[in-house]
C-alpha cells in the first residue's frame, strides 16, 4: 500500500553527495524529495513543484542561498514555503543576516536525522 508523502521537499546544494544524502533521509521519513546542486535549476524546480520546504546552502556559488531565499520571499506563492539554510561553518553563519533573507531555520551539514523530523513538523504561516 502506498501512502501520499506528507511533505514536498526541495533541497538546494552545491554538493551533491550531500544534497543526495539529505535527499535519502528526507525520503526515509515519508517525504517526497528532489534534489539539484545550482541556484538556477533550484528556482525553475521551486517554480515546477512548489514545495513545502526548501533546504538551501548558504555559501551556493552564482546566486548564494541568501539571495535565492530573498527572491523566492518576494513571491506570494512562496509566502508559505519552510526556508532552511544549511551551512557547513557555524562559525560564519549570522542568524540575523538569516532571518532578513527570509529562513525560518538554520541547520548544519551533514544533516543528522533526528534534527530533520522537528524542521518537517514545523509549518510556516504565510
Amino acid at each position: 500500500m502506498t501512502t501520499t508523502p506528507s511533505k514536498n521537499i526541495l533541497i538546494i546544494d552545491n554538493d551533491l553527495a550531500l544534497a543526495f544524502e539529505l535527499s535519502r533521509k528526507v525520503k526515509a521519513l515519508g517525504h517526497a524529495a528532489r534534489f539539484t546542486n545550482n541556484s538556477s535549476e533550484g528556482f525553475k524546480l521551486a517554480y515546477e513543484l512548489a514545495p513545502d520546504v526548501i533546504f538551501m546552502r548558504l555559501d551556493m556559488p552564482g546566486l548564494d542561498g541568501y539571495t535565492v531565499a530573498r527572491i523566492l520571499r518576494s513571491e506570494p506563492r512562496f509566502a508559505a514555503t519552510l526556508l532552511v539554510a544549511m551551512s557547513e561553518q557555524l562559525s560564519t553563519v549570522d542568524e540575523r543576516r538569516i532571518r532578513l533573507a527570509g529562513f525560518d531555520a538554520v541547520l548544519y551539514v551533514p544533516v543528522d536525522g533526528p534534527e530533520l523530523e522537528p524542521i518537517l513538523r514545523r509549518e510556516r504561516t504565510a
